[in-house]
Order: C-alpha cells, then structure tokens, then sequence
C-alpha cells in the first residue's frame, strides 16, 4: 500500500491511466474502488478534497510501483 498526501490529481490520474494493472483506492472500512477501471470513482475522486493524511492506493501489478515511487519524487507528494 502507497500513502500519497496532497496528491497533484491532474498527474496522479495520468500515472493511474497509464498503469498495466489495477489501481486501488483504499479506505478505512476496509473497502476499495478501481480508480482505473471505474470510471465513477474517478471521478468522485477528481472532485473530492484528500484529506490531511492522504490517501492509501494498493497496485496489483509489480510493474507500476516504479511509476509511483516517480511520481512520488516528482510531485514531492507522500
């Protein structure tokens, strides 16, 4: 699991988009939305303020961490 605070979302979605697996918003109860697959949740999250402690993604494919840790540098976000 990635913790990402004030997240650049206009990037972040860009990076969720270009991702080969699933990317997983995940929440305190517990559940999770696809912010790749499911265009709803995307947008939700799009419109929605992040709060103070960020947000928590999960990745099912190994091959996107790297595009994270990226992000993570660049946007000095997380």
């Amino acid at each position: 699991m990635i913790q990402i605070v004030n997240p650049n979302k206009e990037t972040l979605m860009r990076n969720i988009d270009a991702c080969e697996g699933q990317v997983l918003l995940n929440f305190s109860d517990g559940t999770t939305c696809d912010l790749k697959k499911d265009p709803v949740a995307a947008r939700l999250f799009q419109a929605l303020d992040v709060p103070k402690e960020g947000i928590f993604i999960s990745l099912s494919d190994p091959r996107d961490f790297n595009r994270f840790v990226h992000y993570l540098m660049d946007n000095k976000a997380g």
